[in-house]
């Protein structure tokens, strides 16, 4: 980011701080948060990019009187560094060094640094409030203050709101049914199961926050998000029955009197890690509140069949475009005759993709970085350098789309012109990590972080690691990323037959390139052995060119020739019933038949 761009937040920055002066203001927290504990936020909760430039999808700022911090992980060092404005302080998350923002803001309120701090408490989630509070029953006074201990108080501000001219309004577009040939499974059903859970728990009551929770259970899908099928709106499901509160006249109409009216013994649900302090504070003192995560999450996590189907078919469309869209760079794409920059190959694969008539739009940001870009690890090139083209190096393409009946998210690392012996090795290594995930067998009980160390260790013998997890669960045409299970350090669950996670390590070389190499992967049980394993859904080749097969054994060379030989098979299979039109391009058959053979 230019000196002048910087400048611009810098100014912001400097509107907040007289903000905060003139309320009496210690510190003031801003969460990058909605009402729902969203992960992907639509462009009017961006409140961090808004004050900072930094346009990553994970992380917290604190501005004091004099110094300003943003936390985020290690896939978003590279980017922060580029894109912060000298008042704020990248602090790197992971590190045994790095103090989080609860510990620093205890540490200065001690010190008398951080008598007052101020958060959006209509965005700020429990989770996180208690970790700043440590206290869980903190009452509200009248103006909306929290007395967390003896010193430090908490108020709910929200100063970006009053320097954000022309700020962005929060969406609320129409919403559709999704066909139970699609959903699998009927609202009715659904409320049963969800019902079952909360006698588990002697619930009256469940407030569903998430926003991909109530789209799962209601059936409904929306348009309020650029890349998630999702719509703004809470839910209250009861013993009797559940209601829908969407945002159409600017608020979440009737929630608040339909919580008011109930009964005081009433015992209801709450999901702290995604419902805001502010609905919080306002229950506890009309019900009796039980925070749990979420059980719909868990339910919604395991697919059923027709949704496993769903996402099948949305591979087969989605391998369709990416294979097509990896022949074009090995074939026709020549930088000596026209180069194109990162934006404009995102567009050519974006258009293949759209050759779908199941095609709805991305699933999350492209990510596409050549060379250096690629090393960062979520690089985007709308907020980037959006580089040329030019040769030389590789193309690390890590994109998703929104289909009729399921959503992808792949990455491809792609060699473009002539590479190199270090590209291969890397590129290898990172692939012998991936292979090793997917054919891994494991026990019903093992947690996710202990598949997170097997792709791991495999590149370790070569001498490379990357920091973040392994893979994420996927949702069923819901958010790119959802919960509760992950193949990470943290993931602490088992899986579970139906889940969908990403099979995803890495190598970046800041400065140089960056390899990742990811394919959905649908968790399977073999009943007879009493264990798990996995089959790819992703459907698109490798990049053979950049496999040195000197470092594979033959168990993994067969791997990758039955991977190759059923992404030619069942792409073929699929457009000779639904794409004469693409079965016509003779040139792409030879070619991906001869990748396939080799």
């Amino acid at each position: 980011m230019d000196k002048n761009n910087k400048e611009i937040f810098s100014n912001r920055i400097k509107q907040i701080r007289q903000l905060m002066e003139d309320a009496n203001i210690d510190a003031y927290l801003i969460p990058m948060s909605d009402p729902h504990g969203s992960e992907m936020l639509d462009a009017h909760y961006h409140e961090i990019s808004f004050v900072t430039g930094f346009t990553g999808s994970a992380g917290d700022v604190l501005l004091t009187k004099d110094e300003g911090f943003l936390w985020t992980d290690s896939r978003y060092f590279l980017q922060a560094a580029e894109q912060l404005p000298p008042e704020i302080q990248l602090m790197k998350l992971g590190y045994e060094d790095t103090e989080l923002y609860d510990s620093l803001i205890h540490r200065y309120n001690k010190i008398g640094l951080i008598k007052t701090l101020a958060v959006d408490m209509g965005v700020y989630t429990t989770t996180a409030f208690l970790a700043v509070s440590n206290i869980s029953d903190s009452a509200n006074s009248s103006d909306s203050s929290s007395n967390c201990d003896s010193t430090l108080e908490i108020k709910d501000y929200n100063f970006v709101d009053k320097t954000w001219e022309n700020r962005p309004p929060v969406k609320s577009n129409p919403i559709i049914d999704l066909d139970i040939k699609i959903s699998g499974e009927s609202t009715d059903s659904k409320l049963l199961r969800v019902q079952e859970e909360m006698k588990k728990h002697g619930a009256d009551h469940y407030f569903v926050s998430a926003l991909d929770d109530v789209a799962w259970f209601f059936n409904k899908r929306g348009s309020d998000f650029d890349d998630s099928p999702l719509f703004y709106a809470y839910a209250l499901i009861s013993n009797s029955g559940a209601k829908l509160y969407t945002l159409r006249d600017g608020t979440y109409s009737g929630v608040y009197e339909d919580l008011r009216s109930l009964n005081p013994n009433a015992k209801l649900i709450i999901d702290p890690a995604t419902t805001p302090c502010r609905v919080l504070e306002y229950v506890r003192h009309i019900a009796k509140v039980i925070e749990i995560p979420s059980p719909i999450e868990s339910l919604k996590a395991v697919k059923n069949e027709v949704e496993l189907e769903g996402m099948s078919r949305a591979h087969l469309h989605d391998g369709l475009a990416l294979t097509r869209f990896v022949h074009y760079l090995k074939t026709k794409y020549k930088p000596s005759e026209k180069v194109c920059r990162e934006s404009e190959l995102s567009e050519i694969l974006t258009r293949f993709r759209k050759d779908s008539p199941e095609y709805r739009g991305h699933s999350f940001e492209p990510i596409l970085g050549f060379g250096e870009n690629g090393a960062v690890v979520h690089y985007s090139f709308m907020h980037g350098k959006n580089s040329e083209v030019i040769g030389g190096s590789l193309l690390l393409a890590d994109t998703g789309g929104q289909y009729q009946t399921g959503t992808t998210d792949v990455t491809r690392t792609i060699g473009i012109g002539v590479t190199t012996k270090e590209m291969s090795r890397a590129y290898t290594a990172v692939l012998k990590g991936h292979l090793a995930l997917a054919r891994t067998r494991f026990a019903k009980d093992e947690p996710g972080a202990s598949l997170d160390k097997i792709p791991k260790a495999e590149m370790e013998k070569f001498g490379f690691s990357y920091g973040h997890g392994t893979g994420h669960g996927v949702g069923h045409m819901l958010n790119v990323h959802e919960g509760p299970i992950s193949i990470s350090p943290r993931g602490n669950l088992p899986l579970a037959a139906g889940n969908v996670v990403s099979n995803e390590p890495g190598v970046y070389l800041e400065g140089k390139f960056g390899i990742r190499i990811e394919n959905l992967i649908e968790v399977c049980s073999d009943s007879s052995a009493d264990e798990l394993f996995f089959r790819d859904l992703t459907l698109c080749p490798y990049d053979t060119n950049l496999i040195d097969k000197d470092m594979l054994n033959e168990c993994e060379l067969k791997q990758i020739s039955d991977y190759h030989l059923r992404v030619y098979n069942e792409l073929h299979e699929f457009s000779e019933k639904e794409c004469p039109q693409i079965l016509g391009d003779t040139n792409f058959w030879n070619w991906f038949k001869e990748l396939a053979d080799a």
